[in-house]
């Protein structure tokens, strides 16, 4: 009924611009223009990404994916939402944070070079091996994967001036101790 209905309230306007909402080409078109920029380049990523792993790889994403959504809208709908997002879903997204953080970027970083010394790094401070376990002499585990992490400070005494020689990334204590500028 047309009673209810007022193009004030129900119609938006984009500038000189009027939507007809329903024209579903209309709508798409808006969408599209006001999808944000994060969400569009999300998607490509995840198109991207999903191009690197084998079938099996995505079957296991895709149900670890929808099984947390499972859970948080279970949870959410049983009245435990504070619960299952304060106890579960955000500890588990800061742990995969500190973990890529860890083992991905900061042993790696600045990712500019390629090479047998040059694509990883020792680098040491205060307390390292404890925050990062074992992640701090990184390069060794590159040269040395079958060598135990908690093994790997003892390698280095032995065989940190000859990586210095060689030219491999040595920064922060390590390169102190060595009396090296860092590389």
């Amino acid at each position: 009924s047309e009673v209810f209905y007022d193009s004030k309230v129900t119609d938006l306007s984009f500038g000189d611009r009027e939507i007809d909402y329903d024209d579903r080409a209309a709508c798409q078109g808006v969408l599209d223009e006001f999808t944000s920029l994060y969400a569009r380049r999300l998607r490509q990523r995840l198109a991207a990404m999903a191009t690197f792993r084998s079938p099996e790889a995505q079957r296991g994403a895709t149900l670890v994916a929808w099984s947390h959504i499972v859970l948080l809208v279970a949870a959410s709908l049983l009245g435990y939402a504070v619960e299952a997002w304060l106890l579960f879903y955000v500890p588990v997204w800061l742990g995969r944070f500190w973990l890529s953080v860890v083992f991905g970027w900061l042993p790696h970083h600045p990712h500019v070079e390629v090479g047998r010394y040059r694509d990883t790094r020792v680098f040491t401070f205060f307390a390292s091996t404890f925050l990062i376990r074992g992640h701090d002499y990184h390069l060794l585990h590159h040269l040395f994967p079958r060598v135990p992490h908690y093994r790997l400070r003892s390698v280095w005494r032995e065989i940190g001036p000859h990586l210095a020689a060689q030219g491999a990334r040595i920064e922060g204590k390590a390169a102190r101790e060595l009396g090296i500028a860092p590389q």
